[in-house]
């Protein structure tokens, strides 16, 4: 008899079930959901833009502008895009 192995759950952050839901929310239009998203985002925006830019005042524009400067989809592609690059640095699967 053949033993068929099978994969583990991948155990995830609550923190991202509720982030991945906030942008959705935020997709459809939903402004009410930004505040928590910036909330639970913006050091990591703010890090990830000074570690590119290395000067602070750059990073708070960056920062400023990824937040203000969009509509609700623009602001859930850009975080989305964010974290995917985030996940690569730490798995370390950038190439």
């Amino acid at each position: 008899m053949q033993t068929i192995h099978t994969a583990a759950p991948l155990e995830t952050d609550p923190s991202d079930a509720k982030l991945e839901a906030l942008i959705a929310r935020l997709a459809q239009g939903e402004t009410a959901a930004m505040r928590p998203i910036y909330d639970m985002t913006s050091s990591a925006v703010y890090a990830y833009a000074l570690t590119l830019l290395k000067h602070s005042f750059d990073a708070e524009d960056v920062l400023h502008d990824c937040y203000r400067r969009s509509s609700p989809l623009q602001k859930a592609g850009t975080l989305l895009r964010l974290r995917q690059r985030s996940e690569v640095c730490t798995t370390g699967d950038g190439g």
